[in-house]
C-alpha cells in the first residue's frame, strides 16, 4: 500500500473513489495543483493555525472541490517524502482541518534555523509551560489556577506584557485557534470558569515523555516520583509501539503500481 492509498484510507475513502470520478484528468494540471498545495501548507503552517478543508477548495482547486481527495493524497506523499512533514486531520470541532507535524528528529542547530524569531521563541516557551501545567495538574487546569500559576512568573492575565503584548488574548484565544490549547467551559464551579487541556496540536507535536522529562529537569525530580503522570507516559508509549507496528505490517507499493 503507497503512502497516498493510506492517507486515503485515513480519509475514509475507497480505492476505487480515489482512482475514478474525482481526479484531474490532465496529469499537468494535477501536478500543479499538488505542488501549489504541498507549497500553501508549507506557508499557512508558519502560522501556526490549522489549514481548512474550505480554503484548500477555494484557494487551490479554486471550486475543484471532487478534486480534492486526489491532489491531497499526492501532496502528503510529497510533504513527508520530500519535506519530513506529516499531515494530520483535526477532530471534533476543528474536523476537516489539517496541521503539518514535523516527523524527522531535528538537533539543535535545525531547530535553530527554522525558528529565529524571539518572540516565536518566547510564546512557545509560553505554550511549555502552560502545557506541563496542565500535564502535572491531571491532564486539565481551571483557567482561575492558572493565571494564579503565571503570576510568580511576572505574568498576568489584564497587563499588556513587554514581550507577549495582551496575554489574556495570546493564552485565551491565539494558542485556542493554533491547536496548542483547548477550552471547555465548566459550569459546575461557581462562577463558571473554562476548562484548559492540551489541544490536539499539542498531543501531535509534543510527547509526555518529553514534558515529563523537562518538567523532572526543573524540579530536579525522577520520572517515577510522578506515578500518575508516568502512567500517561507508557500509555502513550504502547500506542506509538503498536502505532509503528501496524505500519510496518502494510506492504509496500508492488513493482506493477508504479
Amino acid at each position: 500500500m503507497s503512502l497516498s492509498q493510506a492517507f486515503s484510507q485515513s480519509l475514509g475513502v475507497s480505492q476505487t473513489q480515489g482512482r475514478f470520478g474525482v481526479e484531474i484528468s490532465d496529469p499537468v494540471e494535477k501536478e500543479k495543483r499538488v505542488n501549489e498545495l504541498v507549497q500553501y501548507m508549507l506557508i499557512m503552517d508558519q502560522k501556526k493555525i490549522p489549514i481548512k478543508k474550505r480554503d484548500i477548495n477555494r484557494v487551490i482547486l479554486k471550486g475543484q472541490n471532487r478534486a480534492f481527495n486526489g491532489v491531497m493524497e499526492e501532496a502528503a506523499e510529497k510533504l513527508l517524502e520530500v519535506y519530513g512533514f506529516k499531515i494530520i486531520e483535526l477532530q471534533d470541532k476543528l474536523k476537516d482541518s489539517y496541521i503539518l507535524v514535523n516527523n524527522l528528529e531535528l538537533n539543535e542547530s535545525q531547530k535553530k534555523l527554522i525558528n529565529t524569531n524571539q518572540k516565536d521563541n518566547a510564546e512557545m516557551g509560553l505554550v511549555f509551560v502552560i502545557l506541563g501545567m496542565i500535564f502535572m495538574n491531571q491532564n486539565v487546569i481551571h483557567e482561575d489556577e492558572m493565571w494564579h500559576a503565571l503570576k510568580k512568573l511576572g505574568i498576568f492575565q489584564d497587563d499588556l506584557h513587554s514581550t507577549f503584548g495582551n496575554v489574556k488574548n495570546l493564552i485565551m484565544k491565539e494558542f485556542v485557534r493554533k491547536g496548542y490549547l483547548r477550552t471547555e467551559l465548566n459550569t459546575s464551579t461557581d462562577p463558571p470558569t473554562n476548562d484548559i487541556y492540551w489541544g490536539q496540536r499539542a498531543e501531535h507535536e509534543i510527547t509526555k515523555r518529553n514534558m515529563l522529562s523537562m518538567v523532572c529537569d526543573i524540579n530536579e525530580t525522577q520520572p517515577s516520583d510522578w506515578t500518575y503522570q508516568m502512567q500517561l507516559v507508557m500509555q502513550e508509549d504502547q500506542g506509538s509501539q503498536q502505532q509503528e507496528a501496524e505500519n510496518s505490517a502494510v506492504p509496500g507499493p508492488s513493482s506493477s503500481s508504479r
